[in-house]
């Protein structure tokens, strides 16, 4: 199961009391998939929204290892949909962002539930050489450029990380999406488990240009959180560290999400890196037209 989907980082995210489970078995109790969710409320109205620091989150299915047809594979995901969605507690607003393994929302379809394509950029990692010339060639010039000026680590500095993390928000006067507190919750969880690494990029002064804060499960490594310093831009530390962030990949899991954006100006510079772009569903369900509405003008703060 993805890192997001489970229980101890949704205990850290969402609060212990936040967040539930619907659960699909067999007639042998054996669990064939589940539907994890954050439900919280919203101008006094019951909601299910994403949990803050988290790309995905929903859906699972664990299929057996019999299906071996198509025609088998899409039945289960039907039986295991329709079950789930009868589990799920009645709201005015449903919204999730589920993990790209996740390929077939014909059962929530069919259920009233709407879907959105968003994209992410994901890497297959191989060995260094063919990364590096699989890159474009202003992502290579640019590293090459960051490593004659500053120089990556690995930290435990987690409020060095932070002050980076949430520059842009303060460049445009924005509250960061979470606080501090809420990433130390969940960063103390990760420590203990040895999932997480935190970069610092800094210069011979000991100046931060960038950051970022790397999260992985047994299979896939997550681009969660990073930043950079506008003011010394012209470093491009912030190519360098999502370079070492990768490096330090290749030899612990197959896959790394960036977990891009669809803004334009995200996806260009996650698109330098050559990775290859990766569908994933955004689902949503509102009670009414007043509701439906109100999500998508209130997407980021619901």
């Amino acid at each position: 199961m993805p890192l997001t989907l489970r229980p101890f980082w949704l205990d850290a995210v969402c609060g212990t009391n936040g967040w539930d489970v619907a659960l699909a078995t067999d007639q042998g109790g054996e669990v064939t998939g589940s539907l994890v969710y954050h439900h919280t409320t919203y101008c006094g109205f019951s909601i299910i929204k994403m949990p803050p620091l988290t790309d995905y989150s929903g859906l699972w299915i664990n299929y057996p290892d019999n299906l071996e047809k198509p025609t088998s594979r899409y039945g289960f995901d039907k039986e295991v949909g329709t079950e789930l969605i009868r589990q799920l507690p009645k709201t005015a607003f449903f919204y999730q962002q589920w993990h790209p393994a996740v390929t077939n929302w014909l059962p929530f379809f069919w259920k009233g539930f709407r879907q959105t394509t968003l994209y992410t950029f994901r890497l297959q990692l191989t060995d260094e050489g063919v990364l590096f010339e699989n890159l474009k060639r202003t992502a290579r010039k640019n590293i090459r450029r960051a490593l004659q000026t500053v120089q990556v680590e690995t930290s435990d500095d987690l409020p060095a990380l932070y002050r980076v993390a949430t520059q842009s928000f303060e460049r445009q006067q924005l509250r960061p999406h979470y606080p501090f507190e809420l990433l130390q919750t969940l960063d103390k969880e990760l420590k203990n488990r040895n999932l997480r690494t935190i970069y610092l990029v800094r210069d011979a002064t000991g100046k931060i240009h960038a950051g970022a804060y790397l999260v992985y499960d047994e299979r896939c490594a997550y681009y969660l959180l990073s930043g950079a310093d506008a003011a010394v831009r012209h470093s491009q530390a912030q190519y360098l560290v999502q370079w070492q962030a990768i490096l330090d990949c290749i030899s612990k899991v197959e896959t790394f999400d960036f977990c891009g954006s669809v803004l334009e100006p995200v996806e260009r510079a996650l698109r330098a890196f050559g990775g290859e772009l990766t569908p994933h569903f955004k689902i949503t369900k509102a009670r009414n037209k007043f509701f439906y509405l109100a999500g998508i003008l209130l997407n980021k703060e619901v």
